[in-house]
């Protein structure tokens, strides 16, 4: 009974932290639900800098849609590129369907960036594309329009810590006054952020939020110096007058729906909301000598790539001063839409798998990898082809995503005997192909491989719905669903509505600062061997690396698991003396073993296990967590399991 009732005030114990630690984001679950399904939208750079091209005084321009501050240009010399902006050529109509028919369902637009311009008919400012250029209309108001006529989502990006026009924006990225208008407002100690933020961003919000129908995101850029009172105020107004809008994180201070990654591809699974967003060519915005765009294979491998792992990707054009898409654009552009006409359903309202993917051959990724081509001032993001898969899934299937690779018969090795396929099929045809479940993998067998596209879709349909409960929830858009994904559903919600509560919790983690990390298990009794041979990659991963049957797993390592020389006091102790405030040990990692005794599943390191406790001298049973977390309140520091 008392070992019962210590278990239970454990579990009690830890389920509490993990509430507290739990970084909410609360986000409208429906539209938030949609951004997970979408995959796939249109970013456009657009405004005084898109009519310069890239040149300045006669000569080729630093830093693309950031050249005022580049070159230093005074305010007032800079704000005459607006007397030329005629931007005769702009067809809101013609964006609008360009981005649908590349497949994309969502465009989000700028409608102010760092120069401090308006895109818009700003009341607030005057210093905006109506007032200021020859052509006097008002761009935002057609596009919305259009983009709703074509059923994409409309959003903008306003640039929020960063303003070249206002005297009020002090920056500290990458220094103090790095990213600041020091030439025209050189006191940087003298600037009043708050006073731009009444002054300019909120009152320029609320137009953006009034005047042109649903705006379903606002894509923040560059935070700088917005404090978190700050960016809860933005984020609390934004949704007193549009409640679905989706905010990016960019926002600052963790209010934001979904994370950003730019100009890189992730190497791993998230399966919180993110977005990549990737530029075609090497710059953000119009550029007469950038000649250089991404290929069009190139860029669905970072589509399939970045859906894998869980993301969306934002896909940049920037047009002209005439307002026209860059003729190079065209080819990519056309490719998407070709290719997501065909293999959609991959993409679209998908989760990652299991794993995202897999190389067709591992010793001829390892060494093209070491040639991987960069454009180290631009874009982060890989160049070169590589034969290899991806995954994806959704209800009953799961798609395997075959790029370029040339043979038609293949071995996929991330499926498992146990896996319960009932077909195989070509997306291209929708006839059945052979396949062949073994030990090592699924086998496919094809006559040809298909040759319309370099990267082209296999279905494995399953018996059983591939996506968990949660995923399923997210892709219906259930408001319970996206709480349960969150780990956050609480009778009353501490954030956003009380800062002073979410610091309160988090005050001793910030001020702890260092702590240590436990990775412990019954991986660690092989010790990187497995039948006396050396094994590759993460020792903690040996049952999938191996393919070990769970049987094999459980009499090789788990029964044999006696480590007699634990001592919790000691390993306390160690961490203690290395200044360490916390201490996180694996409670379960990925083979399922409980490293204490569970009530809930018998899969234990009590009952899997001949003698039946770790440690000596005590008639009772116990196990390291147990002992760990009196040994933590025992020498004053604070027990955290996780991982």
């Amino acid at each position: 009974m008392k070992t019962t009732i210590t278990q239970r005030l454990i579990y009690t114990w830890l389920l509490c932290i993990t509430l507290i630690t739990a970084q909410a984001q609360p986000a409208d679950t429906t539209s938030l639900s949609w951004f997970r399904n979408a995959k796939f939208g249109l970013f456009l750079h657009w405004g005084l800098y898109s009519q310069t091209a890239g040149d300045w005084k006669g000569h080729p321009a630093q830093g693309g849609e950031h050249f005022m501050l580049y070159e230093r240009i005074p305010l007032k010399e800079y704000a005459r590129i607006a007397d030329n902006f005629n931007p005769t050529e702009f067809d809101a109509r013609q964006w609008a369907e360009t981005a649908r028919k590349a497949g994309m369902r969502y465009v989000i637009i700028t409608a102010k960036h760092h120069d401090g311009f308006a895109m818009y008919n700003s009341p607030s400012s005057s210093y905006n594309i109506v007032t200021c250029t020859p052509w006097g209309k008002d761009p935002m108001k057609e596009l919305a329009e259009a983009c709703r006529r074509e059923g994409l989502k409309f959003g903008f990006y306003y640039s929020l810590g960063r303003d070249w026009e206002d005297p009020d924006v002090p920056t500290n990225w990458p220094v103090k006054a790095g990213r600041s208008n020091t030439w025209d407002y050189p006191d940087e100690d003298a600037k009043k952020l708050p006073a731009y933020i009444e002054r300019k961003v909120k009152p320029q919000l609320r137009e953006l939020l009034t005047h042109y129908g649903p705006i379903d995101f606002l894509w923040f850029d560059t935070p700088e110096l917005v404090t978190r009172e700050q960016s809860l105020e933005i984020r609390k107004l934004i949704h007193s007058l549009q409640p679905q809008c989706l905010i990016n994180s960019r926002i600052g201070n963790g209010m934001g729906d979904y994370s950003i990654v730019e100009q890189k591809l992730t190497g791993q699974i998230d399966n919180r909301p993110w977005e990549a967003c990737l530029t075609m060519g090497r710059n953000w915005c119009y550029n007469r000598y950038d000649t250089v765009y991404k290929k069009p294979d190139v860029m669905i491998r970072h589509l399939t790539d970045i859906v894998s792992k869980g993301g969306n990707l934002l896909l940049n054009v920037g047009p002209d001063g005439k307002g026209r898409f860059p003729a190079l654009a065209g080819p990519g552009l056309k490719a998407f839409g070709q290719w997501l006409a065909l293999y959609g359903e991959a993409i679209y309202g998908t989760r990652p798998w299991r794993t995202y993917g897999e190389n067709y051959d591992r010793h001829v990724q390892e060494e093209k990898n070491e040639k991987e081509f960069h454009d180290a001032v631009y874009d982060g993001t890989p160049q070169e082809i590589i034969p290899d898969f991806r995954y994806t899934q959704k209800g009953h299937a799961v798609y395997v995503i075959v790029r370029h690779v040339k043979a038609a018969s293949f071995l996929l090795s991330s499926f498992y005997p146990s896996d319960n396929i009932v077909s195989v099929e070509s997306i291209d045809t929708r006839q059945p192909v052979r396949w062949k479940l073994t030990d090592r993998g699924l086998q496919i067998e094809q006559d040809t491989a298909p040759q319309r596209f370099p990267v082209y879709v296999l279905k494995v349909n399953m018996d059983h719905e591939t996506t968990s409960g949660d995923e399923q929830g997210l892709e219906t858009g259930t408001a319970s669903a996206e709480e349960d994904y969150a780990i956050r559903k609480q009778t009353e919600s501490w954030w956003p509505q009380s800062m002073e509560n979410h610091d309160k919790r988090m005050a001793w983690w910030r001020k702890a600062r260092f702590g240590c990390f436990v990775h412990w298990g019954v991986y660690a009794q092989a010790g990187g061997t497995w039948k006396g041979k050396h094994t590759l990659g993460y020792s903690e991963h040996l049952m999938r690396q191996q393919r070990i049957p769970l049987q094999e797993y459980t009499d090789s390592l788990i029964r044999p698991f006696n480590p007699t020389a634990f001592d919790a006091d000691q390993w306390m102790k160690l961490a203690r003396d290395a200044g360490m405030r916390y201490f996180i040990i694996t409670a379960k990692h990925h083979d399922g073993f409980a490293m204490f005794p569970s009530d809930a599943y018998p899969y234990d390191e009590n009952g899997n296990r001949p003698h039946g406790r770790i440690g000596t001298g005590s008639q009772e049973i116990w196990h390291p967590v147990r002992l760990l977390l009196f040994t933590c309140f025992r020498l004053g520091a604070s027990g955290r399991t996780g991982q």
